[in-house]
């Protein structure tokens, strides 16, 4: 199955294709509840080295990494692994927390407990009644109840392909219920960032395919929903209006920030958060959402998205299994 969200062949095949061979299926795994973050033993001083012309000890072999979801506080502090899983994101009540794994979307309690698988797909997003779950796989966008019962195909992949690889990532459900932003990805042009209404009906390019704008990516809104946040080759971080329009940059582009940024702002709008270039390891940044400096948040984190009350941060650590 292909991955959806990784990157485009032109003109920037070189990070961004090596961004598209980042796993997204992940290994299944157990949930566990919140497990108190362990530090690592120092590693030991090693032996005497061999002589001259003793053969060479056997490489050990590379450890597997998979995508972990960890729970922090607002200010960082990590309190604990939740589940295997990536792109989290939490219920409107904060008691729950969706994420996709191993090509399913799957839904924790907050404290990583009672995981329930729920649909084939992946990049889940919240209605903000917290009723429903829209989510995409090859078969198009679709919306379910947020136990997984009475899934439906929202827009079929022939209302939104141009080409035979395009497809949908990184979902957004608006905070009125009435628009669903989402990113286009096509290896045949730059990726872009639409909005459909939340049945289906119809859908409206966000930005313009002109002047330097290319892979942009990772939609959220503003918590009154007037505004979208996003990442672009073109801006660096910015905000446009949810009808589109110009895109009003609050950070350039430097060489840490890049392609699934996932740039969002906190409950209460006055900090951004944002994860550095997306190469392992990443950090997560905060910044004011009015411009200004960035200060590193979580370090080896990436994908934060902020609990509704503002007081805590589930992100992905990539760890040995």
């Amino acid at each position: 199955m292909r991955v959806p969200d990784e990157t485009e062949r032109r003109p920037f095949s070189g990070w961004l294709l090596a961004v598209a061979l980042l796993p997204v299926w992940l290994a299944c795994a157990e949930s566990t509840p919140v497990q108190p973050v362990v530090r690592a033993k120092p590693v030991e001083s090693p032996g005497a080295p061999a002589s001259p012309g003793a053969p060479a000890s056997p490489s050990a072999p590379t450890p597997a990494l998979v995508d972990q979801i960890y729970l922090a506080d607002a200010d960082g502090n990590v309190q604990g692994r939740l589940a295997e899983g990536s792109r989290p994101s939490w219920s409107p009540d904060g008691r729950r927390i969706v994420f996709h794994r191993d090509g399913h979307v799957r839904v924790i309690g907050a404290d990583g407990s009672n995981e329930v698988e729920l649909a084939l797909g992946q990049w889940p997003t919240w209605s903000p009644d917290g009723k429903r779950i829209a989510f995409s796989n090859p078969d198009g966008i679709h919306v379910m109840n947020a136990d997984g019962t009475a899934a439906r195909v929202l827009m079929a992949p022939d209302l939104y392909r141009l080409h035979d690889w395009d497809d949908i990532a990184m979902l957004a459900w608006s905070p009125d219920g009435s628009l669903i932003a989402y990113q286009h990805v096509t290896w045949e042009s730059p990726h872009k960032l639409f909005v459909m209404t939340a049945d289906g009906s119809s859908r409206l390019a966000l930005t313009s395919t002109t002047g330097n704008q290319y892979a942009e990516s990772d939609p959220a809104w503003s918590r009154d929903g007037s505004r979208i946040i996003y990442w672009s080759f073109g801006y660096g971080i910015g905000t446009i209006d949810r009808s589109g329009g110009e895109t009003s940059t609050i950070t350039k582009n430097f060489p840490e920030i890049a392609y699934n940024s996932r740039p969002a702002w906190s409950p209460d709008g006055r900090t951004i958060t944002f994860n550095t270039y997306p190469w392992r390891p990443s950090s997560i940044m905060s910044m004011p959402s009015s411009g200004g400096s960035a200060t590193v948040l979580i370090q080896d984190g990436f994908n934060a998205s902020w609990s509704p009350d503002g007081k805590h941060i589930v992100f992905v650590r990539s760890t040995e299994r």
